[in-house]
C-alpha cells in the first residue's frame, strides 16, 4: 500500500532579519551531556526559538557547531 502525503501550501512565506546562533550546552556528565543548541533572536534581543541535538559529535563533524 503506497501512503501519500498531503502538504499544504504555505499561508506566509516571507524573508525577516534574525540573529542565528549556534552553540554548545552541558558539562559531558550523564546527568548534563554536551549538545548542540541553535537559537534564533529577534534584533531587540528576544529569543523567539530554539533546538536542541544530543548528537553533539555528528553536529561537529558537519560543522555545525562552532570550535569549543
Amino acid at each position: 500500500m503506497k501512503i501519500q502525503i498531503e502538504k499544504e501550501p504555505p499561508t506566509l512565506v516571507e524573508v525577516a532579519t534574525v540573529i542565528h546562533v549556534r552553540t554548545s550546552r552541558g558539562d559531558g556528565s550523564e546527568n548534563n551531556p554536551v549538545r548542540g543548541i541553535v537559537q534564533f533572536w529577534t534584533l531587540e534581543g528576544e529569543l523567539i526559538a530554539e533546538t536542541e541535538s544530543n548528537n553533539y559529535r555528528s553536529l561537529r563533524a558537519k560543522g555545525q557547531l562552532g570550535r569549543g
